[in-house]
């Protein structure tokens, strides 16, 4: 991830965990698709990151399509 003030940070971390609770799959994907590159590739690795917390606490079916891989 890119050398982003703590504020920034959590800031994104909170985004990522709204974005999973709150739109689709496809949703999260195409919003990816129209942000800037770095932006872009910093949010899909929280998004990501958020997915796999969820998964090994259980709280997602690991099956499941929610959000970018």
């Amino acid at each position: 991830m890119s050398d982003i003030d703590s504020v920034e940070e959590y800031k994104r971390d909170c985004h990522a965990r709204w974005m999973l609770d709150n739109m689709p799959a496809e949703g999260i994907r195409e919003w990816l698709k129209k942000q800037p590159a770095e932006f872009r590739e910093d949010m899909r690795q929280r998004l990501n990151q958020e997915r796999e917390k969820r998964r090994n606490r259980g709280d997602i079916n690991p099956n499941s399509n929610n959000g970018p891989r």
